[in-house]
């Protein structure tokens, strides 16, 4: 059977190459080179700085001499329609993103900026499986080849659950096949900062430097109707006093999101009983050119690794605890050890050659389903709505398929609004 796949990233040690290739499928799952680490330096993250990050930390507002309609902008739908986003995570950047592309204005707030800078303790890359690479084509194809040319494809090598302590697979899954004999575009696993800054520079290219502002840390709500106009608004109130005013405001703030806490009550997050440890390391198993991604299995404890291209791999290590816990300085890897120790040499070498400052902890939680993610003038996505335990994969995926539909029936009102000449109530 012979399929067409259009810009399928060839990863290379030197850097990524994208390449429009034809392609025969075969038993074998070995369809594409994978990121393949060889002899020369591995290539450093991009280090892209949004012009409005160079900005002072607290911006007061967004300057409309500044809001000029860059390359491939789109013309308003309803002028004058305002969505707020909180929160300039990858759901909120995708939402953004996707309004942009339909001609609707939107601001987003932002407390912390170092995500999308690069700076700080930043959690390891993300898997982009192939539901959320498919709402990226359809928002923005551009983009959407973009992030996957700086991902790596681990499907087509072997990938499956083995055990601890032998190392020995229980079984082994195929991730390429699936995808592609269904026409979607295969999973990605892409550092989550060049997402957050390829998402990022794409907004500001389409809505100006001033589209995401930092220092803004979104704590409430409140609707009300303007004065002059009689049209029913929201505000976001900051922690600091300030408001930004809008038609809509959609939560994009994540499991401990403040939108959702007022829209919903002060429910607690449910803990998953688990503890996680993570860390990148500068490590090339023997194995690369034949294994992608393993998770190796025991009692009340588990180890995933996966290879994230340009000579790195990501682990992550979760041990059943209560929630709370703490190491003593400079001794993550030494409790590590302690636990996986006596585990294969798979797992011992990762632990042993990652540095000490590069191992975080964070104890994983989810939320219970809820059904209701909007009321009035305000709605929520992502984690935010949906929050859920990081072995699903599906976190950051299920947000960019929210931001893709949120966006849809936000511009099918503003069209109908733009039509009516008002925003309904």
């Amino acid at each position: 059977m012979l399929l067409h796949t259009s810009s399928l990233p060839r990863c290379q040690a030197a850097g990524h190459v994208k390449s429009t290739v034809s392609i025969h499928v075969p038993a074998s799952p070995r369809l594409v080179p994978s990121c393949h680490h060889g002899s020369a330096a591995p290539v450093s993250p991009r280090r892209w700085t949004p012009p409005s990050v160079s900005c002072p930390a607290v911006l007061e507002a967004a300057r409309p001499g500044q809001q000029e309609r860059l390359e491939g902008a789109v013309p308003e739908l309803c002028p004058g329609l305002t969505v707020v986003i909180a929160g300039a995570g990858i759901s909120g950047l995708t939402l953004a993103l996707s309004l942009l592309k339909k001609g609707v204005k939107c601001q987003v707030l932002e407390r912390d900026l170092t995500a999308i800078r690069g700076e700080g303790k930043i959690r390891g890359p993300i898997q982009v499986q192939s539901n959320a690479l498919a709402a990226l084509e359809a928002i923005d194809p551009v983009v959407a080849d973009d992030i996957m040319a700086h991902g790596c494809i681990t499907g087509d090598r072997i990938n499956g659950l083995c055990d601890g302590v032998s190392g020995d697979w229980y079984v082994k899954f195929d991730t390429f096949h699936p995808a592609v004999e269904r026409g979607l575009p295969v999973t990605r696993v892409i550092n989550r900062v060049t997402l957050q800054q390829l998402l990022a520079e794409a907004v500001i290219r389409l809505g100006g430097e001033d589209m995401i502002l930092g220092g803004c840390h979104v704590t409430a709500y409140e609707e009300f109707v303007d004065r002059a106009s009689g049209k029913k608004q929201v505000a976001a109130i900051l922690e600091d006093g300030r408001r930004f005013e809008g038609d809509l405001l959609v939560g994009t703030d994540g499991i401990w999101s403040k939108i959702r806490q007022q829209m919903i009550g002060d429910a607690p997050a449910h803990y998953s009983e688990y503890t996680c440890y993570t860390g990148i390391s500068e490590y090339v198993p023997a194995d690369i050119d034949v294994v992608g991604y393993r998770v190796f299995l025991g009692n009340r404890q588990y180890f995933v690794s996966s290879d994230v291209g340009e000579g790195r791999m990501q682990w992550y290590a979760f041990h059943q605890e209560p929630a709370g816990g703490q190491d003593s300085l400079g001794q993550r890897k030494a409790r590590l050890l302690q636990l996986f120790g006596h585990w294969n040499y798979n797992v011992v070498d990762l632990i042993k050659a990652t540095p000490e400052e590069d191992v975080l902890r964070r104890d994983i939680y989810d939320r219970a389903p809820i059904f209701k993610w909007a009321q009035g003038r305000v709605a929520l996505m992502g984690d935010s709505a949906h929050a859920m335990q990081p072995n699903l994969g599906q976190g950051g995926c299920m947000a960019m398929e929210d931001a893709f539909q949120l966006a849809n029936d936000i511009a099918a009102m503003a069209e109908k609004a733009g039509q009516q000449g008002a925003l309904g109530p």
